[in-house]
């Protein structure tokens, strides 16, 4: 197969072995939270789970770059069958607990033939996929980030140069995936809006729109600045980078859990609107199938 961003080309036996669904996927693991978890954190992690078993049953994920990991799935994508994983966070704690966690020989999930690595880098740097490129030569399966995706959107030369570094890193066919704060249903709420699980300041003349900020807290947290992840130019930039967004994968971090026959816990007002502010983003590589005779 021939990839037309990359130029990297692929026989038909090596496409067909790379580009395999994860037979040995453990579809329905949920990574176990810290005893003292939030729920915010329990909940971001229950979905991320279910994301992962929803591309698994369809899609390659033998191969992933997990950026802004922050160390709290990688065990998922051990328990998913994923022979070979990246994790970027520029948090040194975060690194040093996956570090532990790969090197720690009483964990059984890794087998021999998995090949797992953590680096300490800015995954929204410019010069990050050169790195990634020095210790990780093919391109990935699977690329997400469930945290912090809205630093990408602090300019357009940074949204335009990850995107594209993105796409240019993934195998055609290959996913892009993560969670982002939605600032229409944020901003819905008005310029202040405060409940037991969160709260959102907007300045008097902000909008929902691309390159404007608020401010969010969690469970009584400081706030932090976010930036607005505008759907529609998410999805321009990306289709510019030949990748199509895949709609039915697209939903509220609620409508994961109440799908979930196993999540067992009632939720209240406050945390049903928290989850509403959650989504999902899923988008996959187009290509051109040209298999080598």
């Amino acid at each position: 197969m021939f990839d037309g961003s990359s130029g990297l080309f692929y026989c038909k036996n090596c496409w067909d072995s790379f580009s395999a669904v994860n037979q040995n996927a453990e579809i329905g693991y949920h990574v176990p939270p810290p005893p003292d978890a939030t729920f915010t954190r329990q909940v971001i992690t229950r979905c991320v789970s279910l994301l992962v078993d929803a591309i698994s049953l369809k899609w390659a994920t033998n191969d992933v770059l997990d950026l802004c990991c922050g160390g709290s799935v990688v065990r998922k994508w051990m328990k998913n069958g994923t022979m070979r994983y990246l994790g970027v966070d520029c948090n040194p704690e975060a690194v040093k607990k996956i570090e532990n966690l790969i090197k720690n020989p009483a964990t059984k999930e890794l087998s021999g033939d998995m090949r797992y690595n953590v680096i300490c880098e800015d995954a929204f740097s410019p010069d990050l996929m050169q790195k990634i490129t020095e210790i990780h030569p093919r391109q990935f399966h699977v690329i997400s980030c469930f945290s912090a995706f809205h630093r990408a959107f602090a300019s357009e030369e940074i949204v335009r140069t990850f995107i594209g570094s993105v796409a240019n890193a993934l195998v055609p066919g290959g996913l892009f995936v993560g969670f982002f704060v939605d600032a229409n249903v944020a901003f819905s709420n008005g310029t202040e809006f405060s409940n037991t699980v969160f709260s959102t300041q907007w300045d008097k003349d902000a909008k929902p729109r691309f390159g404007n900020t608020f401010k969010l807290s969690i469970e009584g947290g400081p706030f932090h600045s976010i930036n607005v992840v505008s759907v529609d130019y998410l999805i321009d930039v990306a289709v510019n980078f030949n990748l199509s967004i895949v709609p039915e994968a697209c939903q509220t971090l609620l409508d994961f859990i109440e799908k979930d026959k196993n999540f067992t816990k009632v939720l209240n007002d406050d945390e049903r609107e928290y989850l509403c502010v959650l989504r999902s983003f899923v988008f996959r590589k187009n290509s051109e199938e040209k298999v080598a005779k």
